[in-house]
């Protein structure tokens, strides 16, 4: 999870630069959205779901519940966006029988 979440801190300032310099944006986007999101929210999740109370480990459930909650709402906005994506961008032509 802490893996996920630096990645998708790093993509940030990373982006930043390659705005500024004109780089080619693709692949910092493609790794922030496809990998490291859906990552943190899967480790995220496991950890609230297997992990148990401890007070030894007071700040890392509230920091999993915040990372499961942003990448979760990520998540689902690209969800969301794909399924808009598809009812209103695809072709459905081919469907008419005449």
């Amino acid at each position: 999870m802490l893996g996920a979440v630096g990645l998708v801190f790093v993509c940030m300032p990373w982006l930043w630069c390659a705005e500024r310099l004109g780089w080619s944006q693709r692949p910092i986007h493609l790794l922030q959205t496809f990998l490291a999101v859906p990552v943190a929210f899967i480790a995220g999740a496991l950890f609230l779901w297997l992990g148990r109370s401890a007070p030894d480990d007071r700040g890392w459930r509230p920091f999993a519940w915040v990372v499961v909650v942003a990448s979760g709402l990520w998540v689902a906005f690209l969800a969301l966006a794909f399924l808009v994506y598809v009812l209103f961008g695809a072709d459905f032509s081919w469907m008419d029988q005449q």
